[in-house]
């Protein structure tokens, strides 16, 4: 066999590697990107239900305090 086609096969098994890798490395950032997304929304509905939570607890301390004061 000759070393040029030894080179070219060679260089074709290193871009397939190469292009193997880039496609998992593509699909690995598009989970951590969907991933990301899903908290991001995780804790926008988290920050709402304590505002939520919050504004109840305010109103129950203020009834509480209109019944001592009747």
């Amino acid at each position: 066999m000759k070393i040029r086609t030894k080179l070219i096969g060679d260089f074709a098994i290193v871009a397939l590697i190469g292009s193997f890798l880039g496609m998992v490395g593509l699909y690995s950032n598009n989970q951590l990107t969907n991933k990301a997304e899903e908290i991001i929304t995780i804790t926008e509905i988290e920050a709402r239900i304590l505002g939520i939570l919050n504004s109840h607890y305010n109103w129950r301390q203020s009834l509480m305090e209109t019944m001592k004061l009747t």
